[in-house]
């Protein structure tokens, strides 16, 4: 019984030493000699609270507490949600998608509107100490046995397309919510579980616009893919893990893959006009300018998107529908995007916008939310061992470890080293010891 028991405590901590009344004897005049006198700090800041969370399994998270302990204290300064009072959060109303929410404020009050429902349930909500488990795709969870583990957690967080059925004993079967976006949604409507939150990530404008559809129940329209109609511009800013995607996804051999790939790395141009020649610049979006082969890769992209018809304008197919009410759907607060990216994992700010290597793996934006409204939190799951090309990439299918070899968008190596940070600090517990197997004790 002892063991599923969470206890909260509170302290003060006083800098300067005790600070208190205290009696002495003293000569007359000897009033203000340091010995008689006790140091204070004016207006506050001599003293510091910490509030925390404690079980038999050991400690939780401390949380330094400004002002005064009242009751607003206790309301988490980064809701995992988004709410009708988001717009109070500085940081991202002036960031655009995916780090913030500029010029979605009219999408984003309408969706808040319809789904009238912004935390975890009364249930969870009620809970002071929340213990959170944060499930990777990996491969490495195959024949763990962490199943029943997983599943006594309060809070287990899935993402994407990650099913459950025939997996249960590795993974569990307790889902309480699962963060995706348009691309990484379940397209079968078995796959979803009968209980849980889902969550958008969003990444992009387009990505609430889907949303949207979802709650209402609308149906995709083709017509919404203005963004691919301007084919010029479409040439020139494919995202090249797109185009590694449409050429495996077409059956392309993967050697074939690996040699446009290498005629793709670390290309560069210049610009010359009337008086000068440009310096040396990287070109990394769109396709080769006066190559033989480009029109062939450009024709295998929009083959690829038009069979998918119900794209709406992204590059993948996303799910017609999704089997929830409006009530039990939520948008991620894309604070925690912003956050992992630029703070913890100190990815490039690119003046705000999405850019190469700057937007944070979607497991690191869900630990990074966890460690903000959780008590305890753990992973399993996660690790991607580069080094071993040929390991099964995810626990439920056969793509291999070399797929994300390259990523335009995600910096895996620094993702890997701020999750080898957090385990070795002991802030999250990795129960597949994936993230840095024995070299973290």
């Amino acid at each position: 019984m002892r063991n599923k028991i969470l206890r909260s405590e509170e302290t003060k901590i006083e800098i300067l030493g005790l600070n208190a009344k205290c009696h002495v004897w003293r000569k007359p005049g000897t009033t203000h000699h340091l010995a008689n006198t006790i140091t204070t700090v004016k207006h506050g800041g001599g003293s510091i609270k910490l509030w925390g969370c404690f079980s038999a399994a050991g400690t939780g998270r401390l949380v330094r507490i400004e002002g005064k302990m009242n009751a607003a204290m206790f309301t988490k300064p980064a809701p995992m949600f988004l709410d009708p009072s988001y717009k109070r959060f500085a940081k991202i109303v002036d960031h655009s998608p995916p780090f913030g929410v500029k010029y979605q404020e009219n999408t984003i009050d309408s969706l808040l509107s319809a789904t009238k429902n912004f935390g975890l349930g009364k249930e969870l909500d009620r809970l002071s100490c929340k213990t959170c488990i944060i499930i990777g795709n990996g491969g490495i969870l195959t024949n763990k046995s962490l199943g029943k583990k997983i599943d006594e957690f309060d809070v287990v967080v899935r993402l994407n397309g990650a099913p459950l059925k025939g997996y249960e004993k590795d993974v569990g079967s307790k889902t309480t919510i699962r963060i995706t976006y348009p691309e990484g949604a379940f397209q079968k409507m078995d796959y979803y579980e009968s209980q849980s939150l889902f969550v958008l990530s969003a990444f992009k404008s387009l990505d609430l616009k889907w949303m949207r559809y979802m709650i209402s129940n609308q149906k995709l329209s083709i017509h919404g893919a203005g963004a691919l109609t301007d084919l010029e511009k479409v040439y020139d800013r494919v995202p090249r893990e797109e185009l590694w995607y449409c050429m495996r996804t077409s059956g392309v051999a993967e050697k074939y893959v690996r040699v446009v790939q290498d005629m793709y790395e670390s290309c560069k141009t210049v610009v010359r006009c009337a008086v000068v020649v440009t310096e040396e610049f990287k070109v990394e979006v769109g396709l080769h300018q006066g190559s033989a082969l480009s029109p062939f890769l450009f024709a295998l992209v929009m083959d690829r998107l038009t069979d998918e018809r119900n794209t709406e304008g992204f590059w993948k197919s996303v799910a017609k529908r999704v089997p929830r009410e409006a009530s039990d759907m939520r948008i991620l607060n894309p604070y925690f995007i912003q956050e992992a990216s630029f703070k913890l994992i100190g990815l490039p700010y690119n003046n705000g916008q999405m850019g190469r290597g700057n937007v944070p793996t979607l497991g690191s934006v869900a630990i990074t939310m966890a460690l903000h409204n959780c008590d305890e939190v753990a992973v399993a799951g996660f690790g991607y061992n580069l080094s071993t090309p040929h390991a099964p990439l995810h626990y439920y299918e056969k793509i291999l470890m070399s797929a994300i070899k390259e990523s335009w968008t995600h910096n895996i190596p620094k993702e890997r080293a701020f999750l080898v940070k957090l385990v070795k600090a002991g802030v999250i517990q990795d129960l597949s010891n994936g993230i840095c197997g024995a070299g973290c004790s």
